[in-house]
């Protein structure tokens, strides 16, 4: 029994963080921001959203949407949670040309 409790311990966790959401490369570069956030002179580029079973599975799906937009600011507006799913409503923006000194800098 001994024996055969780590590799439980192994399997389970590896099950369990299997299933959550991933986070992408394009998505590990956008930066989550409250409304009140200064976003200096960033450009906006679409409205986003992303759900999931809680907060943070919710926050790598925006995350990862805002991601494919070449987005690297989000401003989460809103926050809906309904029948065990949670889903962020917010605005997708590019500031890496403004925080490079514009496109030529």
């Amino acid at each position: 029994m001994n024996k055969i409790m780590p590799l439980f311990v192994v399997v389970v966790g590896f099950l369990l963080g299997a299933c959550g959401p991933k986070l992408s490369l394009e998505g590990a570069r956008v930066k989550l921001l409250a409304p009140t956030d200064e976003l200096g002179s960033c450009q906006p580029i679409s409205n986003v959203d992303g759900s999931g079973g809680s907060k943070e599975g919710a926050e790598v799906a925006i995350r990862n949407k805002a991601g494919k937009m070449n987005a690297d600011r989000v401003v989460v507006s809103d926050t809906l949670e309904a029948s065990g799913k949670v889903k962020l409503v917010g605005k997708a923006y590019s500031c890496s040309a403004a925080q490079q000194g514009g496109p030529n800098g």
